[in-house]
């Protein structure tokens, strides 16, 4: 097998299968020789993919909540994304990501809000407010409430933004979830009962 003809595999197989097939695969499939190589080819495709933030097809929602079953969150802390439930891939400048949201985009995801919860209508301006149709950058590393903030959980119903307060000294840990909208009321989900912090929003992206 010579280089010219793996290089014509390049395009129908990158990206194909699932988990997608890289173009560096390709290389490594037609023996250790040609992986090296791939380094240095010039016609090796790029991953699509690379780099990018997988935004889900669910939606985080106020109260009512989304799908959970579009999330697998695994126990290492990061999330583990089956390709059926990927909406789209958001292509975000690295200095931005890691500059001013200090996140990785292979630990970012995005998702969009429903439901008036993230908003005070008195104070629809204040900082931090969060509106229906909003997408949301969070970070999957971030999964511990303290300090206190905004957070994408699940919280037995269905995937929420809320604003997220450990309870101290509870066992089994507890947190407080709140709402800016007084409208709805404070509740507490124990974190022991599969409930899960999918982790902390970091961003958003508004619609003028």
């Amino acid at each position: 097998m010579d280089r010219a003809f793996v290089a014509k595999l390049l395009k129908p197989l990158t990206g194909k299968g699932e988990p997608a097939i890289s173009a560096n695969e390709v290389w490594a499939l037609a023996g250790p020789e040609f992986s090296a190589m791939s380094r240095r080819a010039p016609d090796a495709a790029p991953d699509p993919h690379k780099d990018t933030v997988l935004e889900l097809d669910t939606k985080a929602g106020a109260g009512g909540g989304g799908l959970v079953d579009l999330i697998n969150v695994t126990d290492n802390g990061g999330n583990q994304i089956s390709a059926e439930v990927v909406k789209d891939y958001w292509r975000i400048p690295e200095s931005y990501l890691r500059g001013e949201l200090r996140i990785e985009a292979s630990r970012a995801l995005i998702v969009e809000v429903t439901g008036d919860s993230g908003y005070d209508p008195a104070h629809p301006h204040a900082p931090g407010s969060i509106f229906p149709g909003d997408r949301v950058i969070v970070d999957a590393r971030d999964t511990r409430p303290s300090p206190p903030g905004p957070f994408l959980v699940y919280d037995g119903t269905g995937l929420v933004v809320k604003l997220c307060e450990p309870v101290h000294g509870s066992d089994p840990p507890t947190i407080r979830l709140l709402s800016r909208n007084p409208t709805y009321s404070p509740y507490t989900i124990s974190l022991d009962e599969g409930h899960v912090i999918v982790g902390r929003v970091r961003g958003r992206i508004s619609a003028m």
